[in-house]
């Protein structure tokens, strides 16, 4: 089983980085203080993760930037939580949205990809191609999240968060970088 996911995997990442060079998106940055629409794309290991994931939109919210937050849960149902923001969205999806070779084949995907973001924070800690797939196809103008082998080709701005890789971490590193 772990072979055939290894091909499944190589087979998605090249079929995804062809598609990504017949999109031809350009991306440029852009500052947080005139971003309007941010999108959070994020790969839950666990609740605790999705709990810390309100610092972060919280902190989005107090700018009042119209957020859309689409998560993924590997093998878990959708996780419910309902927010009191009139700017958020939020959406989610799962393995039963992902085809043999780990592409995204939903229409909530699919209109994730579509819109225009102003900034897209893409918040995966270790190799995740559904993930990836979404990063390397958004049509957002700049592209952030943390390092990892696997999504460097993907995201215009990385945070290498060294030994401490986590959502805590991250959001704090976030935070810094974008309050200068």
């Amino acid at each position: 089983m772990i072979i055939l996911d290894s091909i499944r995997n190589k087979i998605g990442y090249t079929l995804l980085d062809n598609k990504i060079k017949k999109d031809n998106i350009k991306h440029y940055s852009n500052s947080f203080q005139d971003a309007q629409s941010i999108g959070i794309l994020y790969n839950v290991d666990n609740n605790v993760d999705m709990l810390s994931m309100e610092k972060m939109i919280n902190f989005l919210c107090f700018f009042e930037k119209k957020i859309f937050l689409l998560y993924y849960l590997k093998n878990k149902k959708e996780y419910v939580k309902n927010y009191e923001y009139d700017l958020l969205s939020v959406n989610s999806f799962n393995n039963k949205n992902i085809n043999f070779i780990f592409h995204p084949n939903s229409m909530i995907i699919q209109n994730f990809i579509k819109k225009e973001f102003d900034i897209l924070i893409s918040i995966s800690f270790y190799s995740c191609l559904p993930i990836n797939y979404i990063t390397g196809r958004s049509n957002a103008k700049f592209r952030i999240g943390p390092y990892n082998k696997s999504n460097i080709k993907y995201l215009d701005l990385i945070f290498d968060l060294k030994k401490d890789k986590n959502i805590e971490n991250f959001i704090k590193n976030f935070q810094y970088y974008f309050s200068l």
